[in-house]
């Protein structure tokens, strides 16, 4: 026979092993939210950031490179199509078309002055030791030239003295050619 005395549940047991179970779960939940962020992430985010803001510089070096283009057409176009001597890139082309009156510097977004240069060594049609060096702050101008796509060579002679190509080197390596053609 068996007995119809209801069995005693141990509530204080029941209650204790849950307040233990939602402790531990609110141990890993604080653990997981408070712990320290890895600096892989915070590696990638600071790369990720130093990666737009070159991407931005050379943006801006490239619409500088533009401004100079723009500034040799309408030196040309007001001098009987010449370009000005390579000793005149600083002084009045600088002034009159760069500068255009303002007391500021042409300057690299990173604040150091641009500097002109031509290229002398042409051999075979190809110019020799032309490519600017990364943070050089040198626009390499050369006459008679036009930018090429081609692997090794950036810049070959064009037709006529009345072609113009700059040369110069963007962050990470990379190099910005552009030209009147």
């Amino acid at each position: 026979m068996q007995d119809n005395i209801p069995k005693k549940t141990n509530y204080a047991a029941i209650i204790a092993v849950t307040i233990a179970v939602l402790i531990s779960i609110s141990a890993i939940v604080a653990a997981i939210i408070l712990a320290p962020k890895g600096s892989h992430k915070d590696s990638e985010l600071e790369q990720a950031e130093e990666a737009l803001e070159r991407s931005q510089r050379n943006t801006d070096r490239r619409q500088d490179m533009n401004y100079v283009l723009s500034a040799f057409t309408d030196y040309q176009s007001n001098n009987n199509g010449n370009f000005p001597e390579e000793q005149g890139l600083h002084g009045k082309f600088l002034e009159n078309y760069i500068l255009k009156g303002n007391d500021e510097f042409f300057t690299d977004p990173d604040g150091t002055m641009y500097h002109f240069s031509n290229i002398h060594n042409w051999a075979d049609g190809k110019p020799q030791n032309y490519i600017p060096a990364e943070g050089s702050h040198e626009i390499s101008v050369n006459y008679s030239a036009k930018c090429i796509e081609d692997d090794d060579v950036l810049l070959t002679k064009a037709g006529g003295k009345r072609e113009i190509a700059i040369l110069y080197a963007l962050e990470g390596g990379a190099i910005y050619c552009g030209d009147n053609q």
